[in-house]
């Protein structure tokens, strides 16, 4: 025996979407090759078609982890006052940009384009984040405007933190401000 312990499904899946992340973190979709993301993965394609099916299905895997990593960073603490749960709700934005900035910035910007399923799994956390803020204002369906303000702020987390990616020059406490800032400069006084 070699002493190697086998892994379980989950637990190769799981690696190989890490290995994934920075693959894709690196090159666009259509510049890797299912031979590249097997070799990048110490494995033969037949095995990455085995767990994911296809490349698209490898990435729409990638990406689904992401969001799940991006949804489990950016939680607001219910029992902290707002001004602190979002600072700390930012914070762990930004820490998932020192980690994963690059693909983040990928998939921002198009990933592999138009996919109906990479698009419904953004959209899921922009969900996510909207309903995280309406609860903390006590509101399950707010008035069209003030959604609509909620929905061009989170774009704006989007473009900041793509803005971050790309130049690094905001220091965590600055990059939590200018959001915070833009946040409670969007929301009418009677909300906040």
């Amino acid at each position: 025996m070699s002493g190697r312990t086998r892994l379980s499904v989950a637990e190769r899946r799981a690696q190989l979407i890490e290995v994934g992340k920075d693959v894709f973190g690196a090159r666009a979709f259509d510049e890797v090759s299912t031979d590249d993301l097997a070799r990048a993965a110490g494995i033969s394609k037949g095995l990455l078609y085995h767990y994911f099916g296809s490349k698209r299905g490898y990435y729409v895997a990638v990406v689904s982890q992401l969001a799940t990593e991006l949804s489990d960073a950016t939680r607001l603490d219910d029992d902290a006052p707002l001004d602190g749960a979002m600072h700390a709700a930012l914070s762990g934005f930004y820490a998932f940009l020192q980690e994963h900035g690059s693909l983040f910035r990928a998939l921002m910007r198009g990933g592999i384009g138009s996919d109906a399923e990479v698009d419904a799994v953004v959209d899921s956390v922009r969900q996510t984040i909207l309903r995280r803020v309406l609860t903390r204002f006590g509101l399950s369906e707010p008035p069209p405007p003030l959604r609509a303000r909620l929905v061009g702020w989170i774009g704006c987390v989007e473009a900041v933190g793509i803005d971050q990616v790309d130049h690094g020059d905001l220091s965590e406490a600055a990059f939590v401000d200018v959001l915070v800032s833009a946040l409670m400069a969007l929301l009418p006084a009677d909300v906040t």
